[in-house]
């Protein structure tokens, strides 16, 4: 360990205590069936208390991390932490809500929330300029009718948010909705093109296809139902956020640069044959904040309440604290199944 990392170990450390932090989340830091080594490995990566816990002969690291450091974890792991000082505070802010939120969901369980990206991806926390916008957000999440309810956040949304209810469908959030988003058209995502041979998009829907068109777009413009015409003459309906889930399972690598995946729905298609070619804009499932959105928006002089304000205009900054914080937001949606 490098002499700097180990000064702002320190550094952070000290701030924990002079600031009276204290509450506690249990992160699953891995899971798998063959434990051995693990947790000596993620010990010395993390320095954290770590033990096993199993269940239906799967294995699970657990890691009881105070949560304004998992939150400093989080922040380095899911933004640069050289981007601006502005942005790395609204994701604080956006990352804690999520941290919170899994806490009291997750009360009766025997951990919190995942590593991974289906939660957030946590990291060792020994960034200092991370750790500045965490303390200057102490305690702050964002609240619907002084309650801690869902948020999400994603890379790039190609110029316009889009609803909970158009990607994973069942209910809505009503502080879940779109918004324009002109500050993220200069990010690397913006634009992008895949290739896909009918029969890889076969192999993955185990169904042999034909054609496939667009059944239907949200609001936002994004693809939201895909029609796969089969060549026994069936058709087969799908989601297309569910479509993009299959493409990320067939593959270990789900990063941008990877050709095997699609980085969001905002996409068209053109049929070439015996090939689909998907032009498409953004990365990510596109609802809450936009992460490419924020930088920008922070480069221009936003401070992190008026980025969040641009992405959740309905939905307040409070303090953690209070109690009123705590409670069932599903009065709010309709949410039965939740």
């Amino acid at each position: 360990m490098s002499l700097s990392i180990l000064k702002n170990l320190l550094v952070i450390e000290l701030s924990l205590i002079l600031l009276g932090y204290g509450e506690e989340i249990r992160v699953c830091i891995w899971k798998g069936k063959n434990p051995e080594g693990i947790v000596g490995k993620y010990k010395k990566i993390l320095g954290n208390t770590v033990y096993l816990k199993k269940k239906n002969n799967t294995y699970f690291l657990i890691s009881k991390i105070d949560i304004e450091k998992y939150v400093c974890g989080v922040v380095g792991k899911e933004m640069s932490p050289d981007w601006p000082f502005e942005a790395l505070k609204a994701q604080s802010v956006c990352s804690r809500t999520i941290a919170y939120l899994k806490k009291i969901e997750n009360s009766e369980n025997f951990y919190d929330v995942e590593n991974s990206i289906y939660h957030q991806v946590y990291g060792k926390c020994d960034n200092k300029r991370v750790w500045k916008a965490v303390s200057e957000t102490k305690g702050e999440v964002l609240l619907y009718k002084g309650k801690i309810v869902p948020v999400f956040y994603h890379a790039c949304c190609g110029g316009k948010t889009t609803s909970y209810l158009s990607v994973w469908g069942n209910f809505d959030f009503p502080w879940l909705k779109p918004v324009e988003d002109p500050f993220c058209k200069d990010s690397p995502y913006i634009k992008w093109k895949r290739v896909f041979s009918k029969r890889k998009i076969s192999e993955i829907l185990g169904k042999d296809i034909k054609k496939m068109e667009i059944l239907k777009r949200d609001s936002s413009g994004r693809a939201q139902t895909l029609k796969f015409i089969l060549k026994n003459g069936e058709t087969l309906t799908i989601s297309s956020q569910d479509f993009r889930m299959k493409l990320y399972s067939s593959t270990n690598r789900i990063l941008f640069s990877n050709t095997d995946i699609l980085p969001s729905t905002f996409f068209w298609t053109k049929d070439n044959g015996e090939e689909i070619i998907f032009y498409g804009k953004g990365y990510g499932h596109g609802v809450g904040m936009c992460q490419w959105g924020a930088r920008k928006m922070a480069e221009k002089g936003y401070d992190y309440r008026k980025i969040l304000k641009h992405f959740f205009p309905l939905l307040k900054i409070g303090k953690i604290s209070k109690k009123e914080v705590y409670g069932d937001y599903s009065e709010f949606c309709a949410c039965k199944n939740r």
